[in-house]
């Protein structure tokens, strides 16, 4: 309920009302384009055509725009709901996450788009697309749980939010969505690695565009840490919730 009022309230008065989860999007994708496989030529997929890149790029920024925006508003979600910390009985660990499910809301609208340009495109519908619910598990553990610690920190340390910007700018550039893993310089690879954004993005191209199953070894890796952040964000956030009515 609380994600559905907070959709409504983000393009209340727009004038091009919710049409704006899909627009906005779709310029980015028309920008990377046309600056990575067009200007720079990037290659990524089977071929340096301008749509295969589109494609592999759109792929690798669902997730991503969901986990970054999510966080980006998780930071002032306690912040913004201070009447509800103050005066009301309310479970407040319910408050960050209302930013997770709405982001999940536009990746699965982005994702209906995705496998509309496939079929537009002559391409295949890969029946391991029916996999994304499994990889959607391990996004919103690891997602929730930076959420509680970005919205927990958020109450006492007010620049918190300049400073998620600039992280999660050079997250974006550290991650593999506008270029291939190959890419990286094996000097770098073991550092690369580390990222978790690496077997989440590279899981979906797999299932949506290659019709491959995902790494196991990556994946199962990437839910353990994801299930860590998840309670060590929940212990903390229940820790520190005492603490946000005097702050506040």
């Amino acid at each position: 309920m609380l994600a559905g009022r907070d959709l409504k309230l983000r393009y209340r008065g727009a004038f091009l009302g919710a049409l704006w989860a899909v627009l906005q999007p779709l310029a980015m994708l028309a920008l990377y384009t046309f600056v990575f496989s067009i200007v720079l030529r990037v290659k990524m997929g089977s071929d340096a055509s301008p749509h295969t890149f589109a494609l592999y790029l759109m792929a690798g920024m669902l997730p991503w725009l969901a986990i970054s925006e999510a966080l980006a508003r998780s930071v002032s979600a306690i912040v913004d709901n201070a009447n509800l910390v103050k005066k009301v009985v309310f479970p407040l660990e319910v408050l960050p996450v209302v930013p997770v499910v709405s982001a999940l809301a536009a990746q699965a609208i982005g994702t209906a788009l995705l496998l509309a340009a496939l079929l537009a495109l002559g391409r295949s519908l890969h029946v391991t697309a029916l996999l994304l619910p499994v990889l959607v598990v391990p996004q919103v553990l690891m997602t929730v749980g930076l959420a509680w610690l970005a919205g927990s920190f958020g109450v006492f340390v007010r620049d918190l939010g300049q400073f998620i910007g600039l992280a999660l700018t050079t997250w974006m550039f550290l991650t593999p969505i506008f270029y291939a893993p190959e890419a990286v310089p094996t000097a770098f690879r073991a550092v690369f690695d580390l990222n978790p954004l690496v077997a989440l993005i590279d899981a979906h191209r797999s299932v949506l565009l290659e019709g491959a199953l995902p790494d196991a070894r990556s994946l199962g890796i990437l839910t353990l840490a994801s299930a860590g952040v998840f309670g060590l964000g929940l212990a903390w956030f229940r820790r520190s919730k005492p603490l946000f009515a005097d702050v506040l």
